[in-house]
């Protein structure tokens, strides 16, 4: 009998990512999330360096959070308070294997309002990781009385997630592999604070003024509609933008010719294969240009043409598609699939 393909084989079982669901306001919604979380904040307590400071207290995060999150200090209090762990010990947005070089991947996508059915902004990505993260992904729904509403596929600890916050912007993340840079804001806060952003300009602005300590390409897009990519690297930031009222990016250098010569893919993901993921997203999208929705952008990160190389990857237990992201933030809504979206239901979340 021949061996199955990785497309014919199913890694993750049917089923959902656990919701964390709490309301009410700021103070009570940090308590309840310290107890939830007390152990993984234990944990990250535990690895830290007991005479830091809390970051929001830093300049220039203390700035940021000030004009940006106002709401976060007394957030991060009550959370410290319920989970006993030092104030400096919460906060420190932690990703799984955040310090360790791995093969992730992702193929992100944003579309304006004027390429849908509904004129409304849907943005998202595929989670493309190691198949322990499926077991380690929680949907937040934070829906704040004094506050912004959030929701997001996070970690449990994290504030920062992938997907959006009310009357801020949607934030999605590829890897890029180019060196680093040594200086700048360090890649979760940032992220948490540019999801707090009224607009892209804001975010724009702030990775420029202030750098960011990663090698990656974010798109963000804002409630308006507005669009534009982010590729970080040691080189700077460097901004890319719609074409047609669609934009698609996964794991390759696009916006600088210093970084495309020091870009160094690795394993599972080189410069061809990730330059046919946003090419197959773009094809698939423009040709419902105008009438777009997330069932159709779902569908399309469910694509799994030129297999093992497809949007929709299965190739291993080292490297897969965990998950897919759809957000429609007007709406209040995040689509989200546990596993590969080519063999996995999507299960909608709303605010």
């Amino acid at each position: 009998m021949p061996k199955p393909s990785p497309a014919t084989v199913r890694r993750v079982p049917e089923g959902l990512f656990p919701l964390v669901d709490i309301q009410g306001p700021v103070a009570e919604a940090g308590r309840s999330l310290g107890y939830l979380w007390q152990d993984t904040l234990m944990y990250s307590a535990s690895r830290c360096s007991s005479d830091i400071k809390p970051w929001w207290t830093c300049q220039p995060y203390r700035r940021l959070v000030s004009r940006y999150a106002p709401y976060l200090p007394a957030f991060y209090e009550s959370m410290a308070k319920a989970a006993n762990v030092p104030l400096w010990a919460v906060g420190v947005d932690m990703e799984p294997s955040q310090h360790q070089r791995t093969t992730e991947g992702c193929t992100s996508f944003a579309i304006q309002p004027g390429a849908t059915l509904d004129r409304v902004p849907i943005s998202g990505q595929t989670k493309d990781t190691p198949i322990s993260r499926v077991y380690q992904y929680q949907v937040l729904r934070l829906k704040l009385s004094d506050g912004p509403s959030h929701l997001s596929l996070t970690y449990a600890g994290w504030l920062f997630g992938h997907g959006f916050i009310t009357g801020g912007c949607a934030i999605f993340r590829n890897a890029l592999y180019t060196p680093s840079p040594d200086h700048g804001l360090e890649y979760p806060l940032f992220g948490l604070i540019a999801l707090h952003c009224p607009s892209v300009e804001d975010v724009i602005r702030i990775a420029r003024d202030h750098g960011v300590r990663t090698s990656a390409h974010v798109v963000v897009a804002d409630e308006a509609g507005n669009i534009a990519g982010l590729e970080l690297t040691h080189t700077g930031t460097h901004v890319l933008k719609p074409r047609k009222g669609i934009y698609t990016h996964a794991n390759c250098v696009f916006a600088s010719k210093k970084d495309l010569k020091r870009e160094t893919p690795i394993a599972h993901f080189s410069r061809k294969n990730s330059l046919c993921r946003p090419d197959r997203m773009r094809e698939l999208l423009e040709a419902n240009q105008g009438h777009l929705t997330a069932q159709q952008a779902m569908y399309a990160l469910a694509d799994g043409l030129n297999d093992p190389e497809g949007i929709c990857r299965n190739l291993s237990d080292d490297v897969m598609t965990t998950a897919a992201i759809v957000a429609q933030p007007t709406r209040g809504l995040l689509h989200v699939t546990r596993g590969n979206p080519a063999q996995n239901w999507t299960q909608t979340y709303s605010l």
